[in-house]
């Protein structure tokens, strides 16, 4: 009764997982391993459901139209299901999803999802599925919504969790083991290895771990893992979760009232409330649909169209206006035209009123100018002619000289009457 792919799952691959929960595996895992008992406490694993919108009522063949698809994974987070143990693996979970987003009577559907996390390669198989789903999916959690489960949940439309004391988050990778070797030696089984001459690396990474020597594991497994982990969380829902608490992406946990604040989860509330969001998201959805398969004929009839008339034009504007789009607006290229030119025609009058702003500067200087020497002259003129009258030079008056008298002047010039005259003998 032993499933030996959950065992294998669970003490030989790296884990996404909340370290208490794992804890709570492995010692059950070991409970069924050493006694092949199924515990009292293992759960019937829920396969899938439709729930009406009206009565809430439940079926899980005859599903009536505007029902929202059930899923549940309940355990860890492993690949393959153990229906004797109750945990469902994804691979199933992610089949039952398919199933119940391909029914035509279905709007959309909820992923319960209640986990401490589990084996990293059991993540895709699922997560491949949500990305294709054509209809909302809401992650509906209870207690717990850790690591791998996180990181599953990270795809949903939505993530809405029951208790305000839940822990979410861990976003982290780790890799949790056992050397089972030494037990099953005791019980007279003997182990030989032998390897080819050049597999000299071969199982050296989980060789060097058994020796406690993990260096090597964390560089080349789980490093690159944790890396795609995170990578993977920021892309999906960055947007939303707080960069002010480091702890985050450091694989911290935190209970669902925080998680809340810090964006990790979208809401905490009932069932009932996960339902209503469902159908709230199917709403939108179905709008968008809508809008997306608008055939816009009147846009279209413009193509090819140099001068569509503004009737035409109006036609495809209320296309898009039913469209959703308020924001443009259709108009005829000559539009466009004219309203190039005329700002070009404004930005040629912006030029010139420039220009004639400074001229107009000049002459109001000058008028200043003229004004001032205006009002100067004005109080000239009132002290009376004489104080604006022109400063006329005296000179002496000239009188004419007779013939003789510049006869003799020129006598008296010549040079021998000059020595004569300046000789102090002839004086």
């Amino acid at each position: 009764m032993i499933n030996q792919a959950l065992i294998s799952e669970i003490f030989n691959q790296p884990w996404s997982i909340e370290k208490q929960y794992a804890q709570g595996l492995a010692m059950s895992a070991m409970g069924v391993y050493r006694s092949g008992i199924r515990p009292a406490a293992a759960a019937k694993m829920e396969t899938a459901y439709a729930l009406t919108q009206s009565d809430r009522s439940r079926s899980e063949k005859e599903i009536q139209p505007g029902s929202i698809g059930v899923v549940t994974i309940d355990g860890p987070i492993v690949k393959n299901s153990d229906y004797w143990y109750g945990i469902k693996g994804t691979e199933d979970a992610a089949a039952e999803l398919l199933e119940m987003d391909n029914n035509p009577n279905t709007i959309g559907n909820i992923l319960v999802l209640n986990s401490g996390g589990g084996a990293v390669y059991a993540i895709k198989p699922i997560t491949d599925i949500i990305e294709n789903l054509s209809k909302p999916l809401l992650i509906y959690s209870k207690e717990y919504l850790c690591s791998a489960a996180f990181r599953i949940a990270a795809h949903g439309a939505y993530i809405m969790v029951y208790h305000p004391q839940a822990i979410i988050g861990s976003i982290g990778t780790m890799s949790t083991f056992s050397n089972m070797q030494p037990m099953l030696e005791k019980w007279g089984m003997e182990f030989h290895e032998i390897y080819a001459t050049l597999s000299t690396l071969k199982n050296k990474t989980f060789n060097d771990a058994l020796e406690g020597n993990y260096e090597r594991m964390r560089e080349r497994m789980l490093d690159p893992m944790n890396l795609d982990f995170v990578s993977d969380i920021k892309e999906l829902r960055g947007g939303k979760i707080s960069t002010k608490e480091a702890g985050i992406y450091a694989g911290e946990t935190f209970m669902a009232t925080e998680a809340l604040h810090l964006g990790l989860i979208d809401e905490i509330g009932s069932f009932d409330a996960a339902i209503q969001k469902v159908i709230e998201l199917a709403q939108n959805t179905s709008q968008n649909k809508n809008t997306t398969n608008m055939k816009f004929e009147k846009i279209t009839a413009l193509a090819g169209k140099t001068e569509p008339t503004q009737e035409e034009l109006d036609q495809a504007n209320a296309e898009l206006t039913q469209a959703g789009v308020t924001g443009v607006t259709l108009v005829a290229e000559t539009l466009i035209t004219e309203a190039a030119n005329v700002t070009k025609e404004r930005d040629t009058l912006a030029a010139e009123k420039i220009t004639l702003t400074s001229d107009l500067a000049t002459v109001n200087t000058s008028l200043t100018s003229a004004q001032a020497e205006n009002t100067t002259l004005k109080a000239k003129l009132a002290q009376g002619p004489a104080s604006v009258a022109p400063v006329i030079e005296s000179k002496d008056p000239v009188t004419e000289k007779t013939a003789d008298q510049i006869t003799a002047e020129e006598i008296a010039s010549l040079p021998h009457n000059q020595a004569i005259a300046n000789n102090p003998i002839f004086n």
